[in-house]
């Protein structure tokens, strides 16, 4: 398989500035649309090694394919916001008087504990929600976009 990506290094900062402000291309190339972009290398702790040698074609797929993913979950944000809406309301928890028979029985004497917990319960739970979501959208961009850089 070959790669898209190399790492040259220039022996002063005005070669490197001149190369990053030219357009490199070759009308000899297979593909001559596809132009050599040129920039500043990451530093080395930045660059995620295993993805370096991933094709800039598979590198487009996998990035049209998360991003149609993300529309998809950015249009049915509803669903999981209410679920979590249902799930933790105190009617809810009121259903687990079988598991939990002396901790419902408080709730139902403990105005205050009620409240708190239909007010603020939801709200937690989806701070727990967003919380999670950019580790899960950071790890797929490492794993399934294969980004070569953080």
């Amino acid at each position: 398989a070959t790669t898209t990506t190399a790492f040259v290094t220039f022996r002063s900062v005005v070669d490197r500035l001149l190369v990053e402000q030219v357009v490199l291309t070759s009308p000899l190339s297979k593909a001559p649309d596809i132009l050599a972009t040129v920039r500043a290398a990451p530093e080395c702790q930045d660059i995620i090694w295993k993805n370096v040698a991933i094709g800039l074609s598979q590198v487009r797929v996998r990035r049209w394919s998360v991003k149609c993913m993300q529309v998809l979950g950015l249009l049915f944000w509803s669903v999981p916001v209410a679920s979590i809406q249902a799930w933790v309301s105190v009617e809810k928890l009121e259903t687990l008087q079988r598991y939990l028979p002396a901790q419902i029985t408080h709730l139902r004497h403990y105005f205050v504990l009620k409240s708190f917990l239909r007010d603020y319960l939801p709200v937690l739970a989806l701070m727990a929600l967003l919380t999670v979501l950019p580790r899960v959208l950071a790890a797929s961009a490492v794993e399934f976009e294969k980004f070569k850089t953080r």
